[in-house]
């Protein structure tokens, strides 16, 4: 084999090299834009959980004034109690739903952290037998080089 096919031969595997790697990273940006969506529904989460937590002090608010107005009439604050017992009942059930969907999005987070997690190792493994490949290949070329110096000489 010749320098010349020798030199084809590396440049052509360096391509097949690039393009591989270009494959990862183009398999990495979806995954990217996953977690990135992931965050997004979080964030809503989030703030669905503040507005919970802001009608909780409204609702506290109102029950203190429920103790003033019993003061000026059961028969009226009787009937705010039962109107607040299925607001209260209502966000129960909101608050359950939003459980249901926060355990659902840390299951997708986790799987996703998985499969980052092997993409990124084999990725690695690519990185790494690159390396030895081109180890190897460096070696053979100074070999090579070795032997014209000494038949030039």
């Amino acid at each position: 084999m010749t320098d010349r096919e020798l030199l084809e031969m590396i440049a052509s595997q360096v391509g097949t090299l690039t393009n591989q790697v270009g494959t990862l990273t183009n398999q990495v940006g979806p995954l990217t834009n996953q977690i990135d969506t992931l965050t997004n529904q979080v964030d809503t989460l989030t703030n669905q959980v503040d507005t919970l937590t802001n009608q909780m002090g409204t609702l506290t608010e109102q029950v203190d004034g429920l103790q003033i107005e019993m003061q000026e009439g059961f028969r009226e604050a009787y009937n705010e109690r039962q109107e607040m017992k299925t607001e209260i009942k209502e966000m129960k059930t909101e608050i359950k739903e939003m459980k249901t969907e926060i355990r659902d999005v840390k299951e997708t987070v986790i799987k996703i952290e998985d499969e980052q997690k092997q993409k990124f190792g084999a990725l690695f493994d690519g990185y790494k037998q690159n390396t030895d490949i081109l180890e190897r290949v460096e070696n053979e070329v100074s070999k090579h080089e070795d032997i014209i110096l000494r038949r030039v000489q």
